[in-house]
């Protein structure tokens, strides 16, 4: 049986500037291309889609073909994109990399069903898709609430569907589990699978009775603790700023920095992905995984790049993922 898996893909890059929908299918289908190197038989990405074009992409593969000439904006111009480059370079996913309809969109006719049947419908799709053994990727980006919810209209679906859902998917990932996907997470880049654990994130948190704009904001800033340069490390326009700012050594670095910048690192991490209700699910919905930062920039914070690195910072998270995991089981 496949896997379904929590697929983050950003829709802008570290800049905010809207990374275009060629950009983002190629990040589809090379997590697709990833996925049957290791021997899946196809894989499926969630889309949220109306009910006219939820029939034409099942009436499309029932038929034997690939081109569901799906298109629109957004997530459709996504899928637009993703078929016109299976249409070329990458033919060889045409019968491998599908499109799993969700119907998210408010419709005025749903053939003579209920919307909740529908939905019910698609889910039942996603099923039969992983009982072949095709992967699933539950598709997430900046916009998504918490879960496998995809993008579009899920934002003013009725509770009872929105639910629907958030829970079937969700059981979905735990019941179809998968030793193909027991290698390490690696991130990095903001703009790859994953990027959210990075700390240049843009994800606020509030500590010390204010709000940083990311947590590299505020590891940089605690290395000049009650100075000015701790307010205006966490006024810097971007995390990037923020870091080179920290860097730099013309600043008064604190003298006790070296024994407690883990405890500083571990503290802004647990408000990033408790703060956060879509980080809490994302960080649990990776399991038992080991997390890596895959970057031959950092031998402490990053596995150096060969993996001879400490990387301190994904048994950082590993360990928060562990007492957010905790917290949940206790009822805190």
């Amino acid at each position: 049986m496949g896997s379904l898996f929590n697929f983050y893909l950003p829709y802008k890059d570290e800049s905010g500037n809207n990374l275009s929908a060629f950009a983002q299918a190629l990040a589809i289908i090379a997590e697709a291309q990833k996925l049957i190197s290791i021997g899946s038989p196809g894989v499926a990405i969630t889309y949220s889609a109306n009910y006219a074009q939820t029939v034409t992409i099942h009436q499309t593969y029932e038929s034997g073909h690939w081109n569901t000439n799906t298109s629109g904006a957004n997530q459709a111009a996504v899928m637009e994109a993703m078929e016109s480059l299976m249409g070329g370079k990458y033919s060889t996913l045409q019968k491998r990399l599908q499109i799993a309809p969700i119907t998210t969109i408010t419709y005025s006719d749903y053939g003579g069903r209920t919307h909740q049947q529908v939905v019910e419908s698609d889910l039942e799709y996603i099923k039969f898709l992983l009982d072949q053994g095709w992967d699933v990727l539950g598709w997430q980006n900046q916009s998504s609430i918490p879960g496998y919810a995809i993008g579009g209209g899920i934002a003013t679906l009725p509770r009872e569907i929105n639910t629907l859902i958030q829970t079937t998917l969700a059981k979905y990932a735990i019941d179809y589990a998968s030793d193909a996907r027991s290698e390490p997470i690696k991130f990095y880049h903001l703009n790859k699978p994953y990027g959210f654990f990075s700390n240049f994130a843009p994800y606020p948190i509030h500590l010390k009775d204010r709000i940083w704009p990311t947590s590299e904001h505020y590891f940089q800033a605690q290395k000049f603790v009650n100075t000015p340069h701790e307010e205006e490390i966490r006024q810097a326009k971007t995390a990037r700023e923020a870091a080179e700012m920290g860097r730099d050594r013309r600043r008064p670095l604190r003298r006790d920095w070296e024994i407690i910048k883990d405890d500083v690192m571990r503290e802004a991490l647990y408000a990033k992905f408790t703060q956060h209700p879509d980080l809490t699910e994302k960080i649990l919905s990776t399991g038992d995984l080991k997390l890596i930062e895959h970057t031959k920039n950092d031998r402490y914070w990053g596995d150096g790049g060969d993996g001879t690195g400490l990387n301190m910072l994904g048994q950082l998270l590993m360990e928060t993922r562990e007492r957010i995991r905790y917290d949940f089981s206790s009822g805190q």
